[in-house]
């Protein structure tokens, strides 16, 4: 006996007219919540980092070794004034530095909606000192990798406070981050048409 259909999927709260740039710290869950949020939304998803790696053939890590950080924000600043131009609008996870160089952050400002992930520091270190630390330059090499973490706290979060929405991510799962970012964009997109 065949199985049924799966039942329809729900259309989209409501639809972007702008792209979605997730900012914050890495190991604030901007992959994790891209995904979730384009589902809802039906839109395209991209990760710019995931991008980087496919296009250069070599891993962020491999990449910064190999050509330095100065031809990496070059990249990436392309990369994001391309994500951004792609129509339909679509939601983009950006990498941690992206929204920290201010050419960045105009583009970003200017032609999509920013939302940064809020992540306290014992977030990130139980996030990302662990074995995926290998996968951070900015903490691979380091002695003490938790100190770096907070000084980059430090020095970044006044820079996503300048996003357009504000999502606290601390103890919260990905789920209930997707759905208050969700809520946040529709109010967004009303109140900013």
């Amino acid at each position: 006996m065949p199985l049924p259909p799966p039942p329809p999927l729900a259309p989209p709260p409501f639809t972007l007219t702008k792209p979605v740039v997730l900012v914050g710290m890495m190991g604030a869950g901007k992959s994790s919540t891209g995904r979730k949020l384009a589902d809802r939304l039906a839109a395209p998803y991209k990760d710019s980092d995931w991008d980087i790696e496919v296009r250069t053939g070599l891993t962020i890590r491999h990449f910064f070794s190999a050509h330095g950080e100065a031809a990496f924000r070059e990249l990436e600043s392309r990369v994001i004034s391309e994500l951004i131009a792609h129509q339909p609008p679509m939601i983009i996870a950006a990498g941690g530095g992206t929204f920290i160089q201010p050419a960045n952050r105009e583009v970003i400002q200017k032609r999509a909606i920013s939302v940064w992930l809020k992540a306290g520091l014992e977030t990130l270190a139980s996030r990302l000192l662990g074995p995926q630390l290998a996968n951070r330059p900015l903490l691979a090499n380091s002695q003490e990798p938790k100190a770096v973490l907070a000084n980059l706290i430090t020095e970044r979060d006044p820079i996503y406070g300048q996003a357009h929405i504000i999502v606290d991510v601390d103890h919260k799962k990905p789920d209930a981050v997707a759905n208050e970012v969700l809520a946040a964009l529709e109010k967004y997109i009303k109140e900013n048409p």
